[in-house]
């Protein structure tokens, strides 16, 4: 399973969409393991906005495809939505 979180510096939401996506992996019994990358270089998903769970490629907010912008976004997953987005 690839996890990735989807940021940019100086993003007020990522944090807290680490600490989620942290606490869901440890609640599934899974390692604290995901890459993080930068939204404000060219990424090969495309320009998601931040921040963005990619599991597997898919993003966990349920967005189908990328919004075309690095902008902030206002939906963050709960813990629950990102447990079940894990278990697939």
């Amino acid at each position: 399973m690839k996890i990735e979180l989807l940021t940019f510096a100086g993003c007020p939401r990522a944090p807290h969409a680490r600490s989620r996506l942290r606490e869901a992996l440890r609640l599934e019994g899974l390692p604290d393991s995901f890459d993080e990358v930068d939204v404000d270089r060219e990424t090969p998903h495309g320009p998601w906005g931040s921040p963005t769970i990619l599991i597997d490629g898919i993003d966990a907010a349920g967005e189908a495809e990328p919004n075309g912008a690095a902008a902030c976004r206002l939906v963050v997953p709960t813990v629950d939505e990102l447990r079940a987005r894990l278990r697939g």
